[in-house]
């Protein structure tokens, strides 16, 4: 009988090796592209909800409730919500992860809610853009808030700022 070398050749253990690398250079960039959307919908995501606790606290308390950017001006910073009246803070929410941006559609301070559950009186209708990096083809995600209090997501394949 015949003793038998078991294993792989030095030439097998290349070729698995090479295409493994192959593999990876090819879904690098793909996995990148789905950690990146997936943050954008997780800013989005947390605005919405920060919209529906806003409009709920409003609501349940019977008075006036806002949403203003923690330091006054740059919604990337963080947002928070409070009692108009009080000065109440309800809920807090982090900065937004590093890469992305967060901006308003128009120049405005606050978004508040009436007791009705509608937007306040005189606020126009916004837009809150998250933006990824432009050098991955500016992608992100419009939160568009309407006077009546709702709210919508929409994608933006591109140029989004």
């Amino acid at each position: 009988m015949k003793n038998a070398n078991r294993g792989f050749t030095m030439i097998e253990l290349l070729i698995a090796l090479a295409i493994m690398a192959i593999g990876a250079t090819l879904a690098t960039p793909l996995i990148t592209s789905l950690i990146e959307s997936s943050r954008l919908s997780s800013v989005a995501n947390d605005i919405v909800e920060t919209m529906a606790i806003a409009r709920s606290e409003a609501i349940k308390q019977g008075r006036d409730i806002q949403i203003v950017p923690v330091d006054g001006s740059d919604w990337s910073q963080g947002w928070r919500i409070e009692d108009v009246a009080t000065n109440t803070l309800i809920r807090q929410f982090d900065a937004v992860p590093a890469g992305l941006t967060l901006s308003a559609s128009v120049n405005i301070a606050s978004v508040g809610f009436g007791r009705n559950g509608a937007r306040l009186a005189g606020q126009p209708q916004v837009d809150l853009n998250v933006c990824g990096l432009p050098e991955r083809g500016g992608h992100g995600r419009k939160v568009s808030l309407a006077l009546s209090g709702s709210t919508t997501v929409e994608q933006i394949e591109s140029g989004c700022e």
